[in-house]
């Protein structure tokens, strides 16, 4: 019984190895095998949709490997894993399958809709008959004429049109509109002195904004000017300067001819031009043209290489370091 127990742990253990071995492998691999990558690009900008460009990114011994191909104005992506294409798959996965319609042609015409016979016009009925009109309600007799001018004599005055014609010119302005015209100024006013109020409010306002702006910025120059913060971004720049150049392309090599209308806008790209030179290491030839013209042509060929372990190693020396841990902790209690 022991004996089976024990065969049994043992083989539990000789999993774990494995599986921890393998996690191992795939963390050095991860951190030490590089992302290898290159590019090309040849043609020139009058006729920017006859350039060929070509981009590709290889990992593990390139047996990840993506590459992108642009021509024409047109851009191809294709994916290779350990040597076999992946475009493939894809295109048989997206392309449509043959209908089993086409293979079967009697199937087809067994699946084809068959027409529903219309249904036939029923006859119009005639139009029903008018029932006879119903017998008006009785309605109150009438009053005789003399009863009639005597209610209107009571209930309505006759007035004369003379009269009528009279009473526009005899009209006075109501006092009521007087009041409303005086009571519209004095609103207005009110309304004046209101908005002038709020104005005054506002620029208090703005000068409390403002105060507290200038307020921040010396905060702000007074943390940067300590030795400490300082110290910490002269460490900073210092290591990302070696980040760049393990980044920047190991080879690089091209020709690049160029110019303007202008001659001296040509001028100043070649002096900027210039600052570039420690990192190609004049391996890139630059031809100026000053005669007055637009162009901009030529090819170029770069490849490099990344190793995660140069980026894991760089971050955990800038954050660890005690100026960084100094201004971070100070950044997180700034308000105290």
């Amino acid at each position: 019984m022991l004996h089976i127990l024990w065969m049994i742990f043992k083989v539990i253990l000789i999993l774990l190895g494995i599986l921890l071995g393998l996690f191992l492998a795939m963390i050095l691999l991860v951190l030490f095998c590089p992302v290898r990558y290159a590019a090309e690009a040849e043609g020139s900008l009058q006729e920017w949709k006859k350039v060929r460009g070509t981009v590709w990114v290889s990992w593990l011994f390139r047996g990840v490997s993506v590459k992108a191909v642009f021509f024409e104005g047109k851009l191809t992506p294709e994916i290779r894993l350990l040597g076999i294409s992946l475009n493939r798959f894809l295109k048989k996965r997206t392309a449509p399958e043959p209908s089993e319609k086409a293979e079967n042609p009697k199937a087809a015409e067994k699946e084809k809709p068959r027409k529903i016979p219309e249904p036939e016009k029923t006859p119009e009925l005639p139009e029903p008959e008018k029932l006879p009109e119903l017998p008006e309600p009785d309605r109150p007799e009438e009053q005789p004429a003399e009863q009639k001018e005597k209610t209107k004599h009571t209930k309505e005055k006759p007035v004369e049109p003379e009269e009528k014609m009279a009473e526009p010119e005899e009209t006075q302005v109501d006092p009521k509109e007087k009041t409303g015209f005086f009571r519209k100024i004095r609103n207005k006013f009110s309304g004046l002195m209101e908005k002038l109020k709020n104005i005054q409010k506002t620029i208090e306002e703005l000068r409390e904004k403002i105060r507290g702006v200038r307020e921040k910025m010396e905060q702000g120059k007074a943390f940067l000017t300590e030795p400490r913060v300082k110290e910490a971004m002269s460490y900073v720049w210092k290591k990302l300067k070696t980040l760049i150049r393990h980044v920047f392309p190991t080879k690089l090599e091209g020709r690049i001819t160029f110019g303007w209308d202008d001659p001296s806008v040509t001028g100043m790209v070649l002096a900027v031009m210039g600052i570039t030179m420690p990192f190609h290491k004049n391996h890139v030839e630059l031809d100026p043209l000053f005669d007055g013209e637009r162009v901009l042509e030529g090819t170029i060929r770069l490849r490099g290489r990344i190793y995660a372990f140069m980026l894991l190693k760089t971050f955990l020396q800038v954050y660890f370091h005690k100026n960084i841990r100094y201004v971070i902790h100070r950044w997180k209690h700034r308000k105290g």
